[in-house]
């Protein structure tokens, strides 16, 4: 080899590389990928559903990546597993062999092409569901949700390092669809059981979610054994260095005994235990208009301005004599204050693309409705208020004129009706009629809200 060639050799692996990239179509891959995620996304909301279920906060949008993933990571571990079974379909095998070229170098720079594909695709995708959160985010919350789009995208580098481990093992066409229904398979099974191992799964069960966060150390050692997964994969892929895959595969099990061995508390959802609240999401943010204030979590202030006018609309309403001074967002496990009107958890009510709530007349109504809902302690109680029709048609009354909703189908809609367009025509004493529902519905006074139900 002379002076002059040295420099070629870089060159070499580059033009190498490039036609591995062009013989592997990853830019469709990558585009394949994003528009299959895009889909998704788009079929979250309505005209394809009936409610919005979106919500434009980091550590949300990280969950949303993870639940695309039972589709999207089996699809790129099909993809992979095609490609690298591009030598066995053709029976090229033995005149491969014979070239000057060594096997593992073909190997890794068909892996690096299929890499490329699967991370392009990956950082397509999450720029996709980045520029759907931006308008409406409005806490970034702890920074660790960097850490969690980081963990679910070295869960798609998995599964396609098990589809193209995979492809070089096994021949035959019916290989990729194999790997695309066994890992989809694989990934939607630990859903059915509650334990700390279902979080290894390397996509669709990353616990993430608004208002909580992953544990500090738990981002560095899931992140090293994926990583040894991917290091598993790859020798496995390489004639004459599968023995060595026994090295990763041990660091694989070092790293996930203290995964899979995290203090939870018993009542807790062990599939969640490498996740914990996010205390700067989870504080509450008010204000405060004429004398009404309203109380959302920090990780929905966006949606704020929005909520205080539904709010503040029901407290200067029909709820004006009821002894209630503000409303505040409830969250499963955490009260509201008892002079405070329950708002629903507004995780799920963002709009895509966009700022503002979604629909916030669907917010007015779930609030009449657990608001009006009798408060019922025992199974006696609540059987006979559920079989007493005249207290039904008073809390069928009180949701809709609370919620400023239309009455439900009821056995009786004349009656429920009339009394609905009475009050609502004399403000003054829908207010009082209000004040002595509530008054019955939190004492359980079935007798009560059937005679409120029959007043004149």
């Amino acid at each position: 080899m002379t002076i002059h060639q040295i420099p070629q050799r870089p060159r070499l692996g580059v033009r190498i590389l490039m036609i591995e990239l062009r013989r592997s179509n990853i830019v469709w891959i990558v585009l394949g990928l994003t528009a299959i995620g895009t889909v998704l996304l788009v079929a979250k909301h309505p005209p394809f559903q009936r409610y919005s279920g979106w919500t434009s906060t980091w550590a949300d949008g990280a969950g949303w990546l993870n639940a695309a993933s039972l589709v999207l990571g089996p699809l790129t571990g099909a993809t992979a597993a095609w490609i690298a079974g591009r030598e066995t379909r053709g029976n090229l095998q033995e005149l491969l062999e014979s070239t000057s070229r060594p096997t593992a170098q073909r190997v890794l720079a068909n892996w690096v092409s299929v890499l490329i594909g699967v991370t392009g695709g990956y950082l397509a995708y999450a720029l996709v569901v980045a520029t759907a959160i931006i308008p409406g985010v409005s806490n970034a919350g702890s920074n660790r949700w960097l850490g969690d789009w980081l963990l679910i995208g070295l869960g798609w580098v998995v599964c396609a390092g098990l589809g193209y481990a995979a492809g070089r093992l096994v021949a035959g066409r019916l290989v990729a669809p194999m790997v695309g229904l066994g890992l989809y398979g694989a990934s939607a099974a630990p859903a059915y059981f509650n334990a700390q191992w279902v979080q290894l799964a390397p996509v669709a069960h990353l616990p993430s979610a608004g208002g909580r966060r992953l544990i500090e150390w738990v981002v560095p050692v899931a992140s090293l054994w994926l990583l040894a997964l991917v290091g598993v994969t790859l020798l496995l892929s390489i004639p004459g260095k599968r023995r060595w895959s026994i090295l990763p595969a041990i660091a694989a099990i070092v790293l996930a005994v203290p995964l899979v061995n995290m203090d939870t508390s018993p009542n807790d959802y062990l599939g969640a235990s490498w996740s914990e609240i996010d205390p700067s999401a989870s504080r509450l943010v008010c204000t405060t208009d004429q004398g009404v204030t309203v109380c959302v979590y920090a990780n929905h202030s966006e949606l704020l301005p929005d909520v205080a006018a539904v709010a503040k609309e029901m407290l200067t309403g029909p709820l004006g004599r009821s002894h209630f001074d503000s409303a505040v967002e409830s969250r499963y496990g955490i009260p509201v204050p008892v002079n405070a009107v329950a708002l629903p958890d507004l995780a799920g009510h963002f709009r895509t693309f966009r700022s503002g709530l979604a629909d916030p007349a669907l917010i007015r109504e779930i609030t009449a409705a657990n608001l009006s809902l009798p408060r019922c302690a025992d199974e006696t109680s609540i059987n006979a208020f559920y079989s007493n029709n005249a207290a039904l048609l008073s809390y069928a009354v009180a949701a809709a004129l609370i919620g400023g909703s239309s009455l439900p189908p009821s056995p009786d809609p004349s009656s429920a009706g009339a009394l609905l367009d009475r009050l609502r025509s004399a403000p003054s004493a829908s207010q009082n009629w209000v004040a002595d529902y509530l008054d019955a519905s939190n004492q359980c006074d079935v007798p009560a809200l059937a005679r409120i139900g029959q007043r004149p």
